[in-house]
């Protein structure tokens, strides 16, 4: 052998049971059903197992005059090899290829015993070697695959065969059934490493066939020639895809840097993120291609929940994807854990499994739940050399099972998450105020992600008869408040960052009194306090400056335009200017007062995001260069979220249905905390939801805020930063 090797096998926990049923049984009833099998390294002898008793159930049913042709990489595993002997000695063809590095009982590298089962397999009273016989075991040629020829330099020990599937002409009463799976034939793998499998009967899908034919095209170049660098094929087959390795760059591109020719990439890039309803899970050994990390940090910046699992072995996870993954996906973890045998002794437990789910619009057809398996790991040498199977399945009860896989494991002791965003700087404070029906009160979200009580603003700055609508902005360590009173007018106080409360004053007496009010907004820019409110209708305007001095409100529709009845508004800074968005008959209208103060005409955001349902309430906050929107539609039992970015382009409102649950909101509330949005809801059960998309597009999960203080029903909230 050219290489050490890690000689593993998985079996375990598996959807649908698998028996190791007697040898040659055929029962009329005995039909092979689509099947997902998973292990548990750290369950019991059968979890462990499963799916080696799959396939060795599998074996055991196919009846003489059948055919079982099978690639694999590696094989220890005397069971496997006991039920594949005995299945030839019963009348069964069985045609076996395996790797070259298959072949060597003694690792000359370490001088130990490999565990081996080739000679066994390769001996007269196995399989034998005769090509022309029924039965037999064939290597692929020493240094590479059967058909992958290419090394790749820099260190790479050449092309192998990493294939590990089987193909039965029958079994019990089924025909033409696929085995796949991401297990090298191994005893020790099914102790230490998760791993997946997949039977697929063929049912007239072409399945078994697109893989018959690849399995001969592996025996023929195996046999004779020199292999190829290039091979790539790939076949629909009904609800199924083949993809067959390897696959060569453009030319004029080198092998790691064409993206274009990555298939994974590619599939990825069939996932539509809008709406915020796609999702992406991923289960890897091995994963080293930066243009697939790359691609995964796009699709969660676009709206979609990316997360993944992978190996926690030194190397497995490349330092350039680590690099460019980190804080970036809806969730990572390392999956390197122990687990502990009856007696005492410890062992390793990782993943071994090479599967990506998909869920969302898939090439343009929503509602999609695909599975991605084989024996293909992210890493260039899979891609570029190896001889390579990635099988596409396009069934929800299959996806559903490997999900359920994916969780079992994301929440078990073995995999813990790692690569999380940045936690807020020091000093910096979330403050909300909520509205009830009685009063107005503010809590505190601290640095380290504590919340205080809720304090009874009106107890502190002054009893303005009932808060029916209240804004909050921070101005460095101060907190500015307007709130719309039970006489209808609107009042400010500011929250000293040594907790005094100014005492409430009349905002209408130093810049207007407005008509019926019914919404208010707020926002700084540098020193300045701007407030906005909708009364009668319409949208107005008023700034307090840093000395103090309230500028008279003016009507915004007559600066910009008229826009019809406006029943909500909110506001943001970005970039020293004031962005405003406004809703009327359910839509929203967007403009921007420049710094010099002038507005400029109305945008509809519904041709720039993408259509909504009608709105009922609306909030905003500036991160960065960016414009972050949340709106509540359909009388808040929707709810989304669009970025307008520096260059004015905006990204499609994606639903935060995945964020905040299924929720009826009552009010949303958007601020700017630390270069990060940090989103509230009000809901009509009477909660109060909190959520932070962090910098880099990920979300954190949303938490119900603990109302302690708060009295009366919960009507709105306002949310802001301080620091």
């Amino acid at each position: 052998m050219r290489r050490s090797r890690s000689l593993a096998v998985a079996a375990g926990l598996m959807m649908g049971l698998a028996l190791l049923d007697a040898p040659g049984a055929q029962a009329v009833d005995d039909t092979v059903a689509v099947t997902a099998t998973f292990n548990d390294p750290a369950g019991t002898t059968a979890q462990q197992d499963a799916i080696r008793n799959q396939l060795i159930s599998l074996v055991n049913r196919a009846p003489a005059g059948s055919e079982i042709n099978g690639s694999v990489y590696l094989i220890t595993d005397g069971g496997v090899r006991s039920a594949l002997v005995a299945a030839k000695q019963r009348g069964v063809k069985v045609k076996v290829i395996v790797d070259g590095d298959a072949v060597a009982d003694v690792d000359p590298d370490s001088g130990k015993a490999t565990g081996s089962e080739y000679s066994a397999l390769a001996a007269a009273g196995g399989l034998g070697t005769d090509p022309s016989a029924d039965s037999w075991v064939m290597a692929c040629p020493a240094h590479r695959g059967c058909i992958g020829n290419r090394d790749l330099g820099g260190g790479d020990d050449g092309a192998i065969n990493h294939n590990k599937f089987f193909l039965f002409s029958k079994v019990g009463a089924t025909e033409n059934v696929v085995f796949q799976t991401s297990a090298n034939l191994t005893t020790s793998q099914r102790r230490n490493l998760y791993n997946n499998a997949v039977t697929l009967p063929d049912n007239g899908s072409g399945l078994y066939a697109a893989y018959r034919n690849y399995w001969q095209d592996l025996q023929t170049y195996g046999s004779s020639g020199t292999g190829l660098a290039h091979y790539y094929k790939t076949q629909d087959s009904g609800p199924y895809k083949t993809y067959f390795f390897p696959r060569q760059e453009k030319a004029g591109t080198t092998y790691s840097t064409d993206a274009g020719t990555d298939t994974v990439v590619s599939l990825l890039g069939n996932l539509d993120c809008a709406g915020g309803t796609g999702r992406v899970r991923i289960g890897m050994y091995a994963f080293t291609r930066p243009q697939v990390a790359d691609k995964l940090v796009e699709l969660q910046a676009a709206g979609c929940r990316v997360e993944l699992l992978h190996n926690g072995e030194e190397g497995n996870l490349g330092t350039t994807v680590q690099n460019t993954i980190a804080g970036k996906l809806g969730y990572v973890a390392r999956c390197a854990g122990t687990a502990t045998d009856s007696g005492g002794a410890s062992r390793t437990i990782g993943i071994h499994s090479k599967y990506l789910l998909v869920e969302g619009t898939y090439l343009g057809v929503p509602n999609r739940k695909l599975v991605f398996t084989g024996s293909h790991n992210y890493t260039f040498p899979n891609l570029r050399s190896h001889d390579e199977t990635l099988l596409k399945i396009d069934n929800p009860a299959v996806h559903d099972a490997f999900a359920a896989n994916f969780e079992s494991l994301k929440a078990g002791p073995h995999c813990t998450r790692w690569l999380q965003p940045p936690a807020p700087a020091p000093g910096w404070k979330t403050e909300v105020l909520a509205r009830t029906d009685t009063g107005l009160y503010q809590g505190i979200r601290l640095a380290d992600g504590s919340w205080t009580g809720f304090t009874d603003v009106q107890s502190k700055a002054g009893n303005i008869n009932g808060v029916h609508a209240v804004a909050a902005a921070g101005i460095n360590a101060d907190t500015h408040v307007v709130a719309l009173g039970g006489d209808g007018r609107i009042h400010h106080t500011v929250r000293k960052d040594d907790g005094t409360w100014a005492a409430f004053g009349d905002v209408g007496a130093v810049a207007g009194v407005l008509g019926s009010v019914t919404q208010l907004s707020a926002v700084s820019l540098g020193n300045d306090l701007h407030v906005v409110a909708v009364a009668d209708g319409k949208v107005f305007h008023t700034i307090r400056n840093a000395t103090g001095h309230w500028t008279p409100f003016g009507d915004v529709a007559g600066a910009v335009g008229p826009i019809g009845t406006v029943t909500a508004a909110a506001t943001a800074g970005v970039g020293g200017e004031l962005q405003l968005v406004a809703i009327s008959g359910g839509k929203a209208l967007h403009t921007i007062r420049n710094t010099a103060g002038q507005w400029s005409s109305w945008g509809d955001v519904a041709a720039a995001a993408g259509a909504t349902g009608p709105i009922s309430s609306v909030s905003m906050a500036g991160t960065g260069g960016d414009a972050q929107i949340v709106v509540a539609t359909d009388n808040g039992s929707r709810q989304y979220h669009a970025v307008r970015r520096t260059d004015r382009t905006w990204t499609p409102f994606a639903d935060l249905k995945d964020r905040l649950g299924t929720v009826s909101a009552t009010s949303l509330g958007a601020a700017h905390v630390d270069g990060e949005l940090q989103l509230t809801a009000t809901t009509s059960a009477g909660g109060l939801l909190h959520v932070i998309r962090h910098a880099d597009g990920t979300w954190s999960p949303a938490t119900t805020v603990a109302l302690q203080g708060v009295t009366g029903t919960l009507g709105a909230a306002s949310v802001t930063g301080t620091l």
